[in-house]
């Protein structure tokens, strides 16, 4: 790795895994907390969902650290000579990292059956999961756009998939920023941000598979267009969730379009349409990878 980035950057990418293995731990114990408090009385539906809210807005946390440094590592693969100071570097890591830290907090206060237990955890992954991760965005960026030329260059699978993967996140946080009620904009908003942080797994996965002695596939034409096809279907998909979602329309109510307006019906079929582009996107990078190990040097 070292003809990929500067080893300036290897204390801050050694936090940033740190931090997110310190969440981990975190997640586990809220996980545990949920399940020894939980009211015997409580069972069904809402038994698993008090069980894995507050563990699971904390594992968020963990996949959003890992995200960011590996948008470190695609920026810097890209542009070696991105710069960005370490004690910044920190700082934005230190947003999840805290955030994590009071949860005990949370759980000695508050109830986990309670209105407030709920809403911290919300607000927290609205603003600590949100916060860093959009300012890092906004500054990795410019950088992309510089290295635009890379998409016809030897890197051009790492170039599309750190974009596909900035807009897919920051798309997704817009579209939190927009919920009001119970309706589709809310698996619109994290559909979004989740495979954003897909994305940036997937496009280390091409980075770092010739360190592991498989074939470099940071060239292939059929590697650069995966992110496209996969990130542009799942693009499709929460805007049509996101425009049938301001008609209304709920989110866990199977059966409940029968008798909606048309344009409800053209806003749920571009759903459909971009959820089967992005499934033949993730095949796509199973075929890339398996492609990858098959050809070994």
């Amino acid at each position: 790795m070292a003809k990929d980035y500067s080893p300036q950057f290897t204390p801050a990418l050694q936090f940033g895994i740190f931090t997110a293995g310190l969440i981990a731990l975190m997640a586990v114990m809220a996980f545990i907390w949920s399940f020894q408090q939980m009211p015997k009385i409580i069972t069904g539906q809402q038994f698993y969902e008090l069980a894995f809210w507050g563990g699971g807005h904390v594992l968020q946390f963990v996949h959003t650290q890992i995200m960011m440094v590996c948008w470190f590592l695609l920026i810097v693969s890209l542009q070696p000579d991105f710069t960005l100071r370490l004690p910044v570097f920190k700082m934005l890591f230190s947003f999840g990292l805290v955030s994590a830290l009071i949860v005990p907090l949370v759980y000695f206060r508050h109830d986990i059956t309670s209105m407030e237990h709920r809403e911290f955890f919300t607000f927290g992954m609205i603003m600590a999961g949100g916060i860093a991760p959009s300012l890092l965005a906004l500054y990795i960026l410019p950088p992309l756009w510089k290295s635009r030329g890379e998409r016809n260059g030897a890197k051009r699978a790492l170039w599309s998939t750190l974009l596909m993967s900035l807009a897919l996140f920051i798309y997704g946080g817009v579209l939190g920023s927009s919920i009001q009620g119970q309706n589709v904009i809310i698996p619109a908003h994290y559909h979004g941000s989740i495979v954003g942080v897909t994305l940036a797994f997937m496009g280390a996965a091409y980075l770092m598979l010739p360190q592991f002695g498989y074939k470099d596939v940071s060239g292939w034409k059929l590697a650069y267009w995966q992110p496209i096809v996969y990130g542009g279907g799942q693009l499709m998909h929460i805007s049509g969730l996101a425009w049938s979602g301001g008609y209304g329309v709920l989110r866990k109510t199977p059966g409940g379009l029968a008798n909606v307006s048309p344009d409800v019906k053209a806003a749920m079929g571009m759903m459909g349409l971009g959820g089967l582009i992005a499934i033949i996107g993730g095949f796509m990078f199973v075929i890339v990878v398996g492609k990858a190990v098959l050809k070994r040097p």
